[in-house]
């Protein structure tokens, strides 16, 4: 398929998903069967599709049995799995309009051996769920079979209108000795005597996909957090699978065969590396046959009888050898996985925490004076980060504050001495000036999370009694699977108990924490400390990190910062023409409109001229819905200080531009974009320095912009005439 043809299917599943109704989740039907042939039926409400006509999940999306063959499929792809022996193999699928790919040398899904395999018909259910209340409508299937010692369940879940498929195993019993990870790296031992993962010592994998031919290109992308101590997240390792298997890490694989033309994408839902429970080193093992998913996130000892037990899931997406059109399908997929509601996600946000004053100036005369500055700024959510609190944590400028791991109800009460008359006035100051509130919160990790209970009732009272929507989630620190399980249920509940309505910002700055693609279904991402008082913080920085992970995962789910530049100018060196003090302001505001911008500043400490840009926030939140709901891509080159970069929204045949000219010395640059090539495309200026503007698309599909001076930027909405 071609690029537009992926466009198009996110055209589909968008609009399928902007329509549909609300469905309790309680109220959810299921259907059994073991076994038996023909498809398998369930009887939903039905959903209106763009045209407003109703259309029934289950008319696009639907699993059956022929034989020993499990065929799933939605309305733009079929996937098949042998389920002989009692285990699942996946065995070839097939893209509408194109030819079905059968895999000659199928893998089981399980490296447990077919001797523990109770010989019985597993058990298929169905039905339709969904994550959340607003959260898009998903066909969930499950098959349950059983070994010698434990119940063994997995789990799918299929979209409509996207050629992806996720999927889980969920463990009950006593546990196997094969679920122990093997912790190896590369065999270097000569090919004859080489037993690292091979069938004598097989390596545990909750997931194989088979390469059917040779000549497959792969490339496996790692990455970091705890950006506190690291400023470079994205590492891509590029490979050709060879006979001897090989052991990668990363969240991310691409897969192309250009002369198959197939595409592959699988996604690990897991933290990141050595965040994760039971880490064997390494997340996929290669060879020129095929991919298997190591890393499970499970450890024989968590695996008991009577209790569920989840593994991480993977998602598999296919399409053509366009390395493009398989980003382009990954996008659509996540972006289905959680949906971006304009009166939830999108936030423009200041958190006086980035002026290193701690909490020494938290009260509520300084807050009443920071809801004034946001107000006249433009900003919509005012942030109590730490401090806020009666408990006060060990970063607070206080010497007695000490709290962490463990914290009681009462210290979750506003402070007695900063906030005297409670949250009350300025709850009421922030709505009379179209600001909201939002709060700083450490669940504690003491005992495994396991009081999470108490700590998500203290958060809904702040919602029942304020409103209050947003929460920051900071000091987590998942040690084993039980916390990692317990800090899960705690952000559900919430998120159930609210019908949706409360979101997270979920600090990955330090400590064991989920990660870009786990726990990211509940919010959006608080990427980074950054201080102009330790000199570190570069708005090119702040853009490159963005632009890297733009690539692999959905850019307006993060939250980047700004900082007030006018202050510590002096600590950094004069003749450094990248230092913050030596760029508009303005531009180091744009370099966080991709994602949710964070003013991370004491907005009131600001000097007068700053707020002149109040009219570029007005009228960025104008489109900043319509900007971050499209597919966006990086164009251009890296940021580096030096570079023409920037990205682009895809929305079918139309979407953005917004464009960077970094200390370039060129006025103009040639960037490879998106689009067909030899389109003609009108380019209109939203805000920023750029002029309107239409042209030819090359043969190479590139567009050359001009912007004036260094260090300046545009926004252009574009559409293909």
């Amino acid at each position: 398929m071609k690029l537009l043809l992926w466009c198009a299917l996110s055209g589909i599943s968008l609009s399928i998903s902007a329509n549909t109704k609300s469905i309790k989740t309680p109220n959810r039907e299921t259907v059994t069967n073991r076994l038996s042939p023909g498809s398998v039926k369930i009887c939903h409400q039905s959903l209106p599709d763009s045209s407003g006509r109703k259309t029934s999940i289950t008319s696009l999306c639907s699993a059956l049995i022929r034989q020993d063959t499990l065929v799933i499929k939605n309305d733009v792809i079929t996937l098949y799995y042998s389920l002989a022996n009692g285990n699942v193999a996946f065995t070839g699928y097939q893209l509408t309009d194109s030819e079905k790919v059968n895999f000659t040398h199928p893998v089981n899904d399980l490296n447990v051996s077919t001797d523990t395999i109770i010989k019985q018909p597993p058990l298929l259910q169905t039905a339709v769920n969904r994550h959340f209340k607003g959260e898009k409508d998903f066909l969930e299937i499950s098959l349950l079979f059983h070994t010698a010692n434990m119940d063994i369940k997995k789990v799918w879940e299929i979209y409509p209108g996207i050629p992806a498929i996720a999927t889980y195993y969920l463990f009950n019993g006593k546990a196997d000795h094969w679920l122990s990870p093997v912790k190896s790296g590369n065999s270097t031992t000569i090919i004859e005597t080489s037993l690292l993962f091979n069938d004598k010592q097989p390596a545990p994998y909750f997931g194989a996909i088979p390469l059917d031919r040779l000549h497959w290109k792969a490339k496996v992308i790692a990455f970091t957090d705890a950006t506190d101590h690291h400023n470079n997240l994205v590492n891509e390792t590029s490979f050709i699978p060879y006979i001897s298997p090989s052991a990668y890490s990363g969240n991310v694989m691409l897969l192309q065969n250009k002369l198959a033309n197939r595409g592959i994408f699988i996604v690990k839902s897991a933290p990141l590396n050595d965040s994760q429970q039971a880490y064997p080193g390494y997340d996929f093992v290669a060879d020129c046959n095929k991919i298997l998913i190591a890393g499970s996130g499970i450890l024989p000892a968590d695996i008991k009888p009577g209790k569920w037990v989840k593994t991480y899931a993977y998602t598999m997406g296919f399409g053509n050898a366009d390395e493009t059109g398989i980003l382009l399908a990954l996008r659509s997929w996540q972006k289905t996985a959680r949906a971006l509601h304009a009166d939830r996600d999108e936030m423009i946000m200041s958190n006086t925490w980035g002026d290193r004053s701690k909490d020494a100036k938290m009260n509520e005369t300084f807050i009443m004076q920071e809801l004034e500055a946001a107000s006249r700024l433009g900003i919509t959510y005012v942030q109590l980060d730490d401090g806020w609190q009666e408990g006060l944590s060990r970063n607070s400028a206080e010497k007695h504050g000490k709290r962490w791991n463990n914290w009681t109800a009462e210290d979750w009460q506003p402070s007695k001495t900063r906030f005297p008359n409670g949250l009350n006035p300025i709850v009421e100051k922030a709505r009379s000036l179209g600001v909201e509130l939002a709060l700083w919160f450490n669940p504690g990790s003491g005992n495994h999370y396991s009081d999470w209970q108490t700590s998500a009732n203290i958060l809904l009272n702040y919602y029942h009694k304020y409103n209050i929507r947003v929460f920051k989630i900071d000091g987590v620190d998942l040690a084993d699977k039980e916390s990692e399980t317990n800090l899960g249920k705690f952000l559900q509940y919430i998120t159930d108990a609210s019908d949706g309505k409360i979101t997270f910002n979920l600090d990955v700055t330090a400590g064991r924490r989920g990660g870009f693609f786990f726990f990211n279904q509940y919010g959006n991402i608080f990427l980074e400390n950054r201080y102009t008082d330790w000199a570190n913080y570069y708005p090119y920085q702040t853009l490159r990190n963005l632009w890297d992970l733009s690539r692999y995962m959905p850019v307006e789910k993060l939250q980047a910062e700004w900082l007030n530049s006018w202050r510590n100018i002096n600590k950094y060196p004069l003749n450094d023409p990248l230092a913050p003090g030596k760029i508009n302001w303005e531009y180091q505001m744009a370099t966080t409109f991709i994602a949710q911008p964070l003013a991370w500043m004491e907005v009131s400490a600001l000097p007068k001229e700053a707020f002149q840009y109040a009219e570029v926030l007005k009228k960025y939140r104008s489109v900043q819905h319509e900007l971050h709901n499209g597919l966006i891509m990086p164009v251009g080159d890296e940021p580096d200080g030096t570079s023409w970069t920037g990205f682009q929204s895809i929305d079918k045949n139309k979407g953005y531009f917004l464009l960077f000219r970094e200390n370039s010395e060129s006025s103009e640059a040639l960037i490879n974009v998106h689009l067909p090539a030899g389109s003609r495309v009108k380019l209109t200026p939203v805000f920023g320095q750029g002029k309107a503007f239409k042209t030819h698309l090359t043969k190479s599909s590139q567009i050359k912009f001009t912007l004036p001076q260094t260090f300046s930027y545009a926004l252009y909405r574009y559409e293909i005439y």
